[in-house]
């Protein structure tokens, strides 16, 4: 009488004598409504449920890792606080050398390279993908960083990652900034050009997956992790600039 399959529960009674399935009215599905899980046959419904569980138990596996995973626009410090803090371990320092080849360019900076036309590798985002999530597992550092990459953070998300994302709000910040940055790292014109604060908060300002932060003034990577809880050994900024940059930094 539990079966969800059975429709018409009083035609138990028929089957049981007469062994005629059609006096169950048995739940069936077309093309639309099912799906195939592990050889199972399972409706939209069902499978997406179990899905859900599956989603939910990763999650689980990585809040118990108890890191913060933070993908970062661009121009923000990534790599300055990878080499200054022991807390931090930027996993963007490993997507030229996956997504590209540099035979080309071996005495080219990482900034210098980014302003040269690149050629990619096949089949380089699935190799990259699967190397970034088994180093946000094995990292020891509290905190990751990330490429700031929308193909990356879906990934992420459907493994369970609990991912936020720091951007730069254009209605406050001024893409000058960045282009100064840009420019003193090693990037041309080109590169900052390309640049775009506009395109980025359209397309991640109103994503429910992620945790959005929106930074209002000028600061950077440590300065708004600092600022929103994290503990940063070498980090000494005065404590009203500190205060300063909790103002300015909001969730979308």
């Amino acid at each position: 009488m539990q079966d969800k399959e059975v429709k018409n529960k009083t035609g138990i009674y028929s089957y049981v004598f007469t062994g005629e399935e059609k006096d169950l009215n048995l739940r069936t599905f077309d093309k639309h409504d099912k799906t195939i899980d592990n050889g199972q046959v399972l409706c939209v419904a069902c499978n997406l449920e179990k899905s859900n569980k599956r989603l939910k138990a990763k999650e689980r596996i990585y809040r118990k890792l108890k890191k913060r995973i933070i993908a970062v626009e661009s121009g923000l410090g990534k790599t300055y606080c990878d080499k200054k803090y022991k807390e931090i371990f930027d996993t963007d320092k490993f997507t030229l050398g996956i997504k590209y080849n540099r035979e080309k360019y071996p005495n080219l900076s990482d900034e210098e390279f980014k302003s040269t036309f690149k050629k990619e590798k096949e089949n380089w985002f699935e190799e990259y993908s699967e190397f970034i999530l088994k180093t946000i597992k094995n990292a020891k550092e509290p905190i990751i960083t990330l490429w700031l990459q929308k193909d990356l953070l879906d990934f992420l998300y459907k493994n369970g990652v609990k991912v936020e994302v720091l951007i730069a709000n254009p209605k406050y910040v001024s893409k000058d900034i960045f282009v100064k940055r840009f420019l003193r790292r090693g990037n041309n014109l080109n590169f900052c050009e390309k640049f775009d604060l506009n395109q980025t908060y359209k397309e991640y300002k109103d994503a429910k997956e992620f945790k959005v932060w929106l930074i209002n003034s000028e600061m950077f990577l440590d300065d708004f992790l600092f600022a929103t809880g994290s503990v940063l050994n070498g980090y000494n900024k005065p404590k009203e600039y500190v205060e300063y940059i909790k103002n300015n930094v909001k969730l979308c």
